[in-house]
């Protein structure tokens, strides 16, 4: 839910306010089920370390773009200043098309309070809740298996602006040499582990990565119990009005 941000209580960092939430702050008490989505952590450190045997590329224009970060006012944009390299980090998927520090600083905390904590925003998205929620779906069925699943992103272009007396720009106008590189590294990060797949299939991964983590939606639709949902909300029903996925 959107609320005009110039309408809203001072103490409110944003206007986006979760579903059936009294604040920002609190866990959203209207449940569809595709809020969170939690994936093998074991399979995604091997394909971490996978990953990072791809040399990555860069561009001259990228980095100038990237150096203009270097001139913030304080540190908090230090990570924005360095090459690429590959990350682990949680997604926050999203039909609005946000920009700016306050808005992205708001979506940070979205992530927090979804998650009890323990998410950590590192990109944003659109089409990653809508290809879960499939795979999900197939998974009840049994023709998928979630524990398989491997979520990639490229990284292009920022969701805030340098602290700098520039205007700002439209953020999606690819000019800011980002792209290419994005686009070839996530090929060449990914093919190191399909390599790995294809020739360790029989020794390692026919009969899977079994995870130590919980896997699934918020619901635990597939077994277990998310950790990331509040005792009384979300997971047993009791507390939201919940809409859990057909099996």
């Amino acid at each position: 839910m959107e609320w005009d941000a110039r309408e809203i209580p001072s103490s409110w960092q944003s206007g986006y306010v979760p579903m059936g939430a009294k604040t920002p702050n609190s866990f959203p008490l209207g449940i569809h089920g595709s809020e969170v989505y939690e994936l093998n952590d074991n399979l995604r450190q091997i394909s971490m370390e996978l990953a990072r045997e791809a040399t990555l590329e860069d561009l001259t224009k990228a980095a100038g773009t990237r150096a203009k970060y270097a001139d913030s006012t304080d540190d908090m944009y230090q990570a924005a200043t360095l090459p690429p390299s590959i990350l682990e980090g949680d997604v926050l998927s999203s039909n609005t098309f946000w920009h700016g520090f306050y808005l992205s600083e708001s979506m940070d905390n979205v992530t927090k309070v979804y998650t009890a904590g323990k998410g950590n925003y590192a990109m944003t998205a659109q089409e990653d809740t809508a290809i879960l929620s499939a795979l999900l779906r197939a998974a009840l069925q049994q023709k998928v298996d979630f524990s398989r699943i491997i979520l990639m992103r490229a990284a292009s272009n920022f969701d805030r602006e340098p602290t700098t007396d520039e205007p700002p720009q439209l953020p999606w106008i690819m000019d800011s040499g980002g792209l290419e590189p994005a686009v070839r590294n996530l090929y060449s990060t990914g093919v190191k582990i399909i390599d790995a797949i294809v020739t360790g299939w029989t020794s390692k991964f026919e009969l899977g990565i079994q995870p130590d983590n919980y896997i699934g939606d918020i619901f635990g639709s597939l077994g277990g119990k998310p950790n990331f949902v509040p005792d009384g909300i979300g997971y047993s029903g009791s507390a939201c009005s919940a809409n859990k996925p057909p099996a």
